[in-house]
């Protein structure tokens, strides 16, 4: 997935007009997954979105209905949204097809699961940034390479 200026500029259109309640004309000529941050300065408010590829602008209106049901949020306190975009999972066969800036992670083990995003990632190699998806699941940081019941999906994601 590669996004132009032109297609990151709709991306952001479509989910900042849904967060004021405006009706999104705007649309995508892709199918890809979507999340959604919402800050208040650097603090967090809320952080959900979807994984199933489908048309885009369905995906960024779900993410961001997602980021503000949240009852945990305080969506009025937001200031600011960051918009992430994602190509469709696949299962992570070889640790040296992860890059930790250009990929995400989905862990998933019984009822346990966690999304990582490269933003989370700073600094991180492939162990570390696969150990912190775990955690983000309720998981022992090592049980990636330990446990053969965890499923680990990587993806693609472009900011918007």
């Amino acid at each position: 997935m590669k996004l132009g200026p032109e297609e990151r500029r709709i991306a952001r259109e479509i989910a900042l007009m849904h967060l004021r309640a405006a009706p999104v004309s705007a649309r995508l000529p892709l199918e890809c997954g979507a999340f959604v941050r919402l800050r208040k300065g650097r603090e967090l408010r809320g952080f959900h979105g979807v994984l199933t590829p489908m048309p885009a602008a369905e995906a960024i209106v779900r993410a961001v209905d997602l980021a503000c049901t949240d009852p945990r949020v305080a969506v009025r306190e937001a200031d600011a949204l960051d918009l992430w975009l994602t190509g469709p999972p696949r299962p992570l066969e070889e640790v040296s097809s992860l890059d930790p800036g250009r990929h995400g992670l989905f862990v998933r083990r019984h009822e346990h699961r966690g999304v990582h995003l490269p933003c989370l990632a700073a600094g991180q190699d492939r162990e570390a940034y696969l150990g912190s998806a775990c955690v983000a699941a309720g998981l022992h940081p090592t049980w990636w390479r330990e446990d053969a019941e965890i499923e680990v999906l990587y993806f693609e994601v472009e900011e918007a």
